[in-house]
C-alpha cells in the first residue's frame, strides 16, 4: 500500500489518518459542504490555541489559510467557517458601520427598489398607516436580522468567484472557502481599523487617522483582496490586478443581493 505524506507534519502514513498528528487524508469526500459543516460543529466546542495562530496568518498572509485548508493542512488552524462566525459575532456586538443594515428609507435607494416599492405602497394603503410608522417598525427589526444573516452573501460571492477563477483544479468548496475568507475580513476590518485609528489618535492627541477612516478602510480592503487573489489562486500580478477589479465588482453584487434578501426577511417579520 502506498504511503501518504501528511501536509501538516510531513509524516509518512497509511490509512485515512496521520499516526503522528491525527490529520485526516484529504479526498473528494472530504471536500463536500456537509463535511465542512461537521467540522464547524466540532471546532465550536474545542476552540483553543489554534485561534491565535489562525488570526495571525489571517491578517499577515491573506489567502494563506484558504490555501492550507485546500491542500489538507487543517489541524493546525481553525476552519475558515469557524473564523467567519467568530468575526460575525464580534461584528454583531461592535459594528462601527451600518453598511449591512439598511433602513427602510435606504432600501428605496437600492437597485432593487422597483421590486419592493409596489409591495410597500400596497401595504400602506391596505393597513392605513403612514410611511413613518412603517419605517419605525421596519427599522426596529432590521438591525438584528442584518447582522445575523450576513452569511447569505457567501453563496452569491462564491458563484461569482468561480466565474472569475474557472479552473478544474479548484472545487466548489475552494471558492466557497475563499469567499468566506473575504467576508470575514469585510466583517472584522471596520472594527479593527476603528480600534487602531482611535488608539493612534489618542496617543498622538491629533485626529489624523480617524479623519481618514474611510480612506484606510477602502485601501485595506483593496490590498487584502489583491493579496488573497494572488496567494490563493496563484496568479501573476497583472492577472491578479485584473481579477481583483472583477472581485470588487463581485463583492458589490453579492452585497446588493444580500440587501434584497435582507429586506424580505425583515418584511416577513413585521407584516
Amino acid at each position: 500500500m502506498n504511503k501518504s505524506q501528511c501536509p501538516s507534519c510531513g509524516n509518512q502514513f497509511n490509512g485515512k489518518f496521520c499516526d503522528a498528528c491525527g490529520e485526516q487524508k484529504l479526498d473528494a469526500e472530504q471536500r463536500s459542504l456537509l463535511v465542512l459543516v461537521s467540522h464547524l460543529v466540532e471546532e465550536l466546542t474545542s476552540v483553543d490555541g489554534k485561534l491565535f495562530k489562525t488570526i495571525k496568518y489571517f491578517f499577515i498572509k491573506p489567502g494563506f489559510l484558504c490555501r492550507e485548508f485546500r491542500r489538507g493542512a487543517r489541524k493546525p488552524y481553525l476552519s475558515p467557517i469557524t473564523l467567519f462566525f467568530i468575526f460575525n459575532l464580534i461584528y454583531f456586538f461592535s459594528a462601527p458601520l451600518s453598511d449591512f443594515n439598511l433602513s427602510l428609507k435606504e432600501q428605496y435607494l437600492q437597485p432593487h427598489a422597483a421590486l419592493i416599492v409596489p409591495t410597500i405602497e400596497a401595504y400602506l394603503v391596505d393597513h392605513q398607516i403612514s410611511e413613518e410608522e412603517l419605517a419605525e417598525k421596519y427599522n426596529k427589526v432590521s438591525p438584528t436580522i442584518a447582522k445575523s444573516t450576513v452569511i447569505i452573501s457567501i453563496p452569491f460571492l462564491a458563484f461569482l468567484v468561480w466565474l472569475i477563477n474557472i479552473d478544474r483544479r479548484y472545487f466548489a468548496q475552494d471558492h466557497f472557502i475563499f469567499s468566506l475568507n473575504i467576508y470575514s475580513f469585510i466583517l472584522i476590518w471596520p472594527t479593527l481599523l476603528k480600534l487602531i485609528s482611535n488608539s493612534l489618535d489618542w496617543l498622538l492627541s491629533v485626529a489624523i487617522f480617524s479623519d481618514h477612516y474611510f480612506y484606510w478602510l477602502q485601501a485595506g480592503l483593496l490590498i487584502y483582496l489583491w493579496l488573497s487573489q494572488k496567494n490563493f489562486y496563484e496568479t501573476q500580478w497583472v492577472i491578479t490586478s485584473l481579477k481583483t477589479v472583477l472581485l470588487i465588482i463581485a463583492v458589490f453584487v453579492s452585497h446588493f443581493m444580500y440587501r434584497f434578501i435582507q429586506f424580505w426577511l425583515t418584511w416577513s417579520q413585521i407584516t
